[in-house]
């Protein structure tokens, strides 16, 4: 069965035949809430990771699987902070409501730096973030999402490009504030 909030069959660990044994199927849990109630998100086990790979066509040596998960983890909870802390830091209420992968899909963003830097993405992810509408009276929940690049800088070092996508006016308000008005000298 897959799980609608991220896209992910829910018994992944045994759905992979080339599963190894030797990976953890310990699970570390997120500091990214998934609700309201502040429910935490749970990271994939080393052998959800490993499953994952395989079946996205991306197999790597068992050996490498804890590091790459660490990065992983790591990575996903910048990707959390920053959305926090820079783009909803006026929300008083703010959780990662589901998210999808999507490895396949460049987003224009990233078409641009390929085209400009000859750098490619290894990963997308889009976040559906639920928060209130910046403090307004009516307590009102929306959803924003958010479209993640993920890239491979050369040895061991990553990073992410992080932005609302541009589904809304409101999304437009926030790059527009934040590219051009929140900008320190330099």
């Amino acid at each position: 069965m897959i799980n609608p909030l991220n896209n992910i069959p829910d018994n992944l660990d045994t759905s992979n035949p080339h599963s190894h044994p030797s990976l953890s199927k310990t699970r570390q849990v997120s500091t990214i809430p998934k609700d309201a109630n502040n429910t935490q998100w749970v990271f994939p086990s080393e052998a959800q990771f490993f499953t994952a790979l395989v079946r996205k066509g991306k197999p790597v040596p068992d050996a490498d699987i804890p590091a790459m998960l660490a990065i992983h983890n790591e990575l996903n909870e910048q990707v959390w902070r920053e959305i926090k802390d820079t783009w909803e830091h006026d929300s008083k209420q703010i959780f990662l409501a589901r998210f999808r992968g999507r490895p396949n899909e460049w987003s224009p963003l990233a078409w641009l730096y390929f085209w400009r830097y000859g750098v490619r993405p290894y990963d997308r992810h889009d976040w559906i973030i639920a928060c209130d509408d910046r403090g307004k009276s009516d307590d009102q929940t929306v959803f924003r999402r958010y479209v993640i690049d993920y890239y491979a800088n050369g040895h061991g070092d990553f990073s992410c490009v992080i932005r609302p996508a541009l589904d809304s006016f409101e999304a437009v308000k926030m790059r527009i504030r934040k590219y051009f008005f929140t900008r320190t000298p330099g």
